[in-house]
């Protein structure tokens, strides 16, 4: 049996529909109402910083995806309690359960914003440098996960460039909005920030795929797409599904990165044939 945290969020659902596609019982944890029923899903409407765990969850679980996030993560600095609570209390709270209960492999969901933004393809072996409060309690809770590795399998997934059908005030949604209303998109030298996106169903087939094949107790592995690409390319390839010409200007700003080095996680799971940009805009826009 499979536990998704944050079960009501972006990434969950999508992998919650994957696992029951592969006929998983799963068990979902979330501060809000189930959003889909089905035989083979319990739904948890409890708060995982609070609620008693020994009396929560049930017995049977085998394997953990850590993926809840609080949603005051922009709301610096009201919210950074609740961040903090959520990203690195809750995930003791859930490890120390895991580690009680004998919970074989645990992975959790950080982010690629744990490197910063000094260089242009970070490799997991690379220094971390959060220039954020969010990114610090991702590093904290990396740090509490890597501390579990004797008993039981730990993946740290570091999240690059997420997008898809479902997926509402991130990067990606945000520019085929803007697309979509002809708003003029303003970038760093006509490019802007250099990404490897990964459309969500690539990226919950693949965590999928590293639970099954890890060998090692502990791996951190970069999550995101083969290829990487400037926001003017993506909004180029916006514009082509939406048949129209998006309106960019160009400045002076620095063009920056955040790109991971994906070479761990296709040695993990070889042979992943991933969407295309092309194709995954299509799904996200709803074409």
């Amino acid at each position: 049996m499979i536990l998704i945290t944050g079960i009501n969020g972006f990434l969950a659902q999508h992998l919650l529909k994957y696992c029951l596609a592969q006929g998983e019982k799963v068990v979902g944890i979330a501060r809000t109402a189930p959003l889909i029923e089905h035989e083979n899903y319990t739904h948890l409407h409890e708060d995982l910083v609070h609620c008693d765990l020994e009396k929560v969850l049930p017995e049977g679980i085998s394997k953990v995806f850590h993926l809840a996030q609080s949603s005051r993560y922009r709301e610096v600095p009201d919210g950074m309690g609740d961040v903090y609570q959520v990203n690195v209390h809750a995930t003791q709270r859930l490890l120390e359960w895991s580690r009680r209960h004998g919970v074989s492999h645990f992975m959790y969901a950080s982010t690629g914003n744990v490197y910063g933004n000094t260089k242009q393809i970070y490799t997991e072996s690379d220094p971390v440098n959060p220039h954020s409060f969010y990114a610090w309690s991702k590093v904290l809770g990396e740090s509490l996960c890597k501390s579990y590795a004797e008993f039981m399998k730990i993946t740290v997934f570091r999240i690059f460039g997420l997008y898809g059908e479902g997926q509402h005030n991130m990067l990606i949604p945000n520019m085929i909005d803007k697309v979509a209303k002809g708003d003029v998109i303003n970038l760093a030298q006509g490019q802007g920030l250099y990404i490897n996106p990964i459309y969500v169903e690539d990226a919950c087939q693949l965590m999928m795929g590293v639970m099954e094949n890890q060998d090692k107790n502990l791996e951190t592995i970069n999550l995101g797409g083969p290829k990487k690409y400037h926001l003017g390319e993506i909004v180029d390839a916006i514009g082509q599904v939406w048949k129209v010409s998006p309106l960019v200007e160009s400045n002076e700003n620095d063009i920056t990165y955040l790109v991971g080095d994906t070479t761990k996680l296709q040695a993990c799971v070889p042979n992943y044939e991933y969407m295309t940009l092309e194709n995954g805009l299509k799904h996200a826009i709803g074409e």
